[in-house]
């Protein structure tokens, strides 16, 4: 059997590259991601720095672990579900010759350990090239963390032994056991079953795809009613994120029962007998088609799936921000100027609120919690007016100079169980405080909480960062109220519109620094098996091309057919991932209309659009090769080719 697996592994090299190349792309993904990790967990801030400078030095190290973990499971995600699919393909394109080769005599025990076989020595190669491949992905990794400003740069990633013995552990593993999966799969079929397409090889779906599509199916539907029903926004955007990996391995499995739906629709479209006959291959052969989608299916959910998470993130924190805060201007200062800002003709009100060095611990022994970040000061009696927010606890005509109220940027988890009383410390003095109110979760806000001025020493609150928030009286003109504040030489001023504005850019550069960060790699990644599957599926068509030159048809003819069903296979693909990835968006949008009492949704159809033409045009320009290659010879000479 060694002997006949190098046979098999020189005469059909063709079909086995895609398997290789898709075993050292998903190495050289893990092992980036595994050489950035460990790095970060071994670097320490450069000494000399001060207490300020070394605590933001190791937020950066945190924020370059989070994103970089986040990473590294989207690339063990595609690893596992590409070199899968890829495998699975390439023992289903051999059904034939594995049925010939049980008709000669060989065992299904000896056919399982032929495949095994192979797909150890793909793994072992796929693993050296993963490898060195891993050295050049984690370069380019770091520069985009670095760019991002998440990742310090002076933090240079390094190369340690146990990175090549975890390389060898997934691409090993991974080859070996999508085979033992196909093999036992295709070795199960009788081998007159296999030759002719009957029993389980002539079922759209087969038992596998049952289970792995039920099993993610199930998830899916889980983590949709999780979604539904758990309220807030992190919670929604965390199963976002699941509901993409499981509902692209759940539109892969079932897919072939969508082929041929998809194949009677565009038929009423298709003009002419070449056309007919496309949409016929198509239907006739619907499991070859789905497992070329299946990379993407993937790619597309992957992509606008969290570009479409990240953009109805910023479009709900902007309306998060127009619900929350009442103000025709805003005027960015130091201290209290209010008496002078209020004494400008046309202003109705101005409202103080100062940022202040303080501290705020929730919960008392082991449930204790200290809470940092943007702590604002302001007089309770205005908090209602100026903040206009729907509390998940309390009340916030109840905040006083007693109370206090936890603001938005406090996540769920640490504040439930911990409101009945809050330790606030200022300038080293500590109080008691009750807590009167939460605003619950936010997108767009990062304020931990709104304390009484009356708590912060007045010595604080002359020297602290302030902002005031102005409203005008009706029908008075802001260009004119404006050019007057900003004659007082306060500081910075700007209107509620220029501040939207500056978040939205901020949100959009940031969003387009994290999917270069999460999926830039992967969804290449994706890519290329997506056209290297569709050209080994072109050349394994050799014979079937050659009976249609028999038949009359030109090879341009020929040729077209096969780019007329690329296209309908891109449509599924595309068609496929665009619902899952519209489904990641079904929690925030309900979310929102919990809370602004109107959905808040950014479907990326600008993005979808894009990909589309992308994909079809490198498809069309891979498969015209492929076909250029595949019918170069006499169809008679390609009709006779042995098995």
């Amino acid at each position: 059997m060694t002997h006949l697996m190098w046979r098999v592994l020189r005469d059909r090299w063709h079909l086995l590259a895609g398997t290789l190349c898709a075993i050292a792309l998903g190495v050289g993904l893990v092992h980036s991601g595994l050489a950035i990790a460990t790095t970060i967990a071994s670097a320490r801030p450069p000494a000399g720095l001060d207490a300020a400078d070394r605590a933001a030095y190791l937020t950066r190290l945190n924020g370059t672990n989070t994103l970089n973990g986040i990473a590294s499971m989207l690339g063990v995600f595609l690893t596992v579900f590409v070199v899968r699919s890829t495998i699975d393909f390439a023992v289903t394109e051999r059904r034939r010759e594995l049925a010939l080769r049980r008709l000669v005599g060989v065992k299904r025990g000896q056919l399982r350990r032929m495949l095994l076989a192979e797909a150890l020595v793909l793994g072992m190669a796929g693993t050296v090239v993963g490898a060195v491949l891993g050295l050049l992905l984690a370069m380019v990794q770091r520069g985009l963390y670095v760019r991002m400003g998440v990742m310090p740069a002076d933090v240079v990633v390094g190369w340690q032994p146990v990175h090549v013995a975890f390389d060898a552990l997934v691409g090993i593993g991974v080859a070996v056991g999508g085979a033992a999966a196909a093999s036992k799969r295709a070795t199960r079929v009788t081998p007159l079953d296999g030759l002719g397409a009957r029993g389980e090889e002539a079922r759209l779906l087969p038992r596998s795809r049952w289970i792995w599509g039920g099993i993610a199916a199930l998830a899916t539907v889980a983590q949709l009613a999780a979604s539904l029903t758990m309220g807030g926004f992190l919670g929604p955007l965390v199963m976002g994120l699941g509901i993409v990996a499981t509902g692209s391995v759940t539109a892969s499995q079932f897919a072939p029962v969508l082929v041929p739906a998809t194949a009677t629709l565009v038929q009423k479209l298709a003009r002419g007998p070449i056309g007919q006959l496309a949409v016929a291959k198509v239907r006739d052969d619907a499991r070859r088609t789905a497992q070329v989608a299946a990379p993407l299916i993937v790619l597309v959910s992957l992509v606008a799936g969290l570009q479409g998470l990240l953009d109805t993130q910023t479009a709900t924190g902007t309306r998060e921000l127009v619900a929350t805060t009442r103000a025709d201007l805003l005027v960015t200062t130091t201290g209290d100027p209010t008496r002078r800002i209020a004494a400008v003709e046309g202003v109705a009100s101005a409202d103080i609120q100062v940022q202040v060095p303080a501290t705020i611990t929730l919960g008392q022994g082991k449930n204790r919690r200290k809470l940092t970040g943007p702590i604002w000061a302001l007089h309770p009696e205005r908090f209602p007016t100026m903040h206009p927010y729907r509390p998940v606890h309390g009340d916030l005509t109840a905040f006083d100079d007693s109370s206090i109220v936890i603001g938005a940027g406090v996540e769920n988890a640490m504040a439930d169980g911990r409101t009945g009383s809050a330790t606030l410390t200022v300038a080293g003095t500590s109080h008691q405080f009750s807590v009167a109110a939460r605003t619950g979760e936010g997108l767009a806000a990062t304020d931990t909480a709104y304390i009484p001025l009356a708590a912060v020493p007045a010595d604080l609150l002359a020297n602290a960062p302030s902002t005031v928030l102005v409203t005008l009286e009706p029908g008075v003109s802001v260009d004119q109220v404006r050019s007057a504040v900003e004659a007082l030489r306060l500081g910075q001023v700007s209107t509620h519109t220029e501040r939207l504005a500056v978040h939205n850019a901020t949100k959009d550069d940031e969003n387009r620094a994290v999917m270069g960060a999460l999926v830039g790699v992967g969804s290449v990644y994706a890519l290329i098996s997506l056209l290297s599957t569709l050209a080994i599926a072109t050349m394994q068509r050799r014979s079937e091309f050659a009976v249609d030159r028999l038949t009359g048809l030109t090879r341009f003819q020929v040729t077209l057919i096969a780019v007329l069903e690329t296209l309908t296979t891109i449509a599924i693909g595309m068609f496929l991932g665009s619902v899952v990835s519209i489904l990641a968006l079904v929690g925030l949008w309900t979310s929102s209309v919990k809370s602004f009492g109107s959905p808040v949704i950014a479907i990326p159809w600008a993005l979808l659009a894009g990909m589309a033409l992308l994909v079809a045009s490198l498809a069309c320009i891979t498969v015209w090769a492929a076909m250029r290659k595949a019918t170069s010879n006499p169809p008679v000479h390609d009709l006779t080719t042995k098995e």
